[in-house]
């Protein structure tokens, strides 16, 4: 994997909270909206769906999160209907536990008009310390992925 020259996401937050009601473990991540729009204009293979797909499954066995069919990734569509290689959210095993674009968002992106200079996916309903780790790691695995397949050679 070559990496880019400077960050395209930043990881905020990500520890414990004991003063929250409903979820335990909180964090955010900011992807610039220059890298989202790069991703929303590439598509997505199902070749790449079930390369990202297989890697989700071996990390959700390794930190014992694993289950069954449930697909881990959702993916913003271009006006064609094409999913794209933008991820609107991902989740793991809980109760509607999952890291994903606020709704209010979902807007600003497909008008490409943006208040802020990042897009931010946060958080729902993270109980324990397995799923915050399932949920960035699969994250940073389409992160990987989406910088491979967007970046200029």
């Amino acid at each position: 994997m070559i990496y880019p020259k400077e960050p395209f996401y930043v990881v905020s937050g990500f520890s414990p909270i004991a003063d929250r009601l409903l979820s335990r473990y909180s964090f955010s991540i900011g992807l610039k909206t220059d890298f989202a729009m790069k991703c929303l204009d590439k598509e997505m293979t199902d070749s790449a769906y079930d390369k990202l797909d297989n890697r989700r499954n071996e990390i959700l066995k390794l930190i014992d999160l694993d289950f069954g069919p449930l697909g881990p990734y959702q993916f913003f569509e271009n006006e064609k209907g094409k999913t794209t290689c933008l991820l609107r959210w991902c989740q793991v095993p809980g109760n509607a536990c999952d890291l994903g674009i606020d709704g209010r968002e979902v807007d600003s992106i497909m008008n490409k008009k943006f208040i802020n200079d990042m897009i931010i996916y946060g958080p729902h309903n993270v109980d324990c310390m397995g799923q915050a780790y399932g949920l960035l790691s699969i994250w940073l695995t389409w992160a990987d992925f989406a910088y491979a397949v967007t970046r200029e050679k």
